[in-house]
């Protein structure tokens, strides 16, 4: 017996092959082109976002140890205004994709997750490091342990020796 469209409900997302009427079914097909558009979009997305955290990092680097003029204040006003940017995307687009797709359980985990790779991350910029794996799996932990050292040690060595650069 044929379903009326007001039963089927409004997406096919949570639908299996054969509830859509199989996987020579128009609607199957459908689904599959747009799973295939998703992840498009999807990588889109992520390279966006990679290239804006891309010029974040150079500019930090550009900015690090860098003399307080007129180009260092346009460096500084340019990171501020593409972290506001990326904040606002974060939460207006990516977030609520999260919430739409995510289950609470999934969102927990995905929670535990993130906190465990910010405990592993790098806390400066590495320009010259990978930002895809493998390489920034394998050298992140040991750049995060070296940015730690480096932030507690630097201090006391200010402190005694004047500013120091790197």
């Amino acid at each position: 017996m044929a379903m009326h469209w007001s039963e089927a409900g409004h997406s096919v997302a949570g639908k299996t092959f054969d509830e859509l009427g199989g996987p020579d079914s128009i609607l199957v097909r459908q689904r599959l082109d747009h799973a295939v558009l998703d992840r498009d979009r999807a990588d889109e997305l992520t390279a966006d976002v990679e290239s804006k955290h891309q010029e974040i990092n150079d500019l930090l680097v550009q900015i690090d140890g860098a003399s307080d003029d007129a180009r260092t204040r346009a460096a500084v006003d340019r990171v501020c205004a593409l972290i506001r940017a990326d904040a606002r995307e974060e939460e207006d687009v990516l977030l609520p994709r999260l919430l739409a797709e995510l289950d609470p359980d999934a969102l927990r985990r995905l929670g535990s997750a993130w906190q465990a790779a910010r405990v592993a991350a790098p806390i400066r910029p590495h320009p010259r490091v990978s930002r895809r794996p493998p390489g920034n799996a394998v050298a992140g932990p040991f750049l995060a342990v070296w940015d730690r050292l480096r932030g507690a040690v630097a201090p006391r060595v200010r402190r005694r020796f004047g500013r120091f650069s790197h």
